[in-house]
């Protein structure tokens, strides 16, 4: 998904993703990436049972969403 994002038709050797070259900043920034994808994911309209997990998340942070 990175690379979909990042890629604006230049050619590899110049196709700069943004990455940062320090190990400790790059692991921090792939956590960050892992987390906005996995968001994207679960909460897709065309996630078939996103109902079902949010439900869950709002009931793990005492959110209650049934009114």
């Amino acid at each position: 998904m990175r690379h979909m994002e990042t890629w604006m038709g230049i050619i590899e050797d110049r196709w700069d993703v943004g990455f940062p070259t320090e190990m400790a900043k790059a692991k921090t920034k792939i956590a960050q990436l892992r987390r906005k994808y996995a968001v994207k994911l679960i909460t897709s309209e065309a996630n078939k049972h996103r109902k079902c997990i949010l439900e869950e998340a709002y009931q793990f942070v005492g959110i209650n969403r049934k009114k």
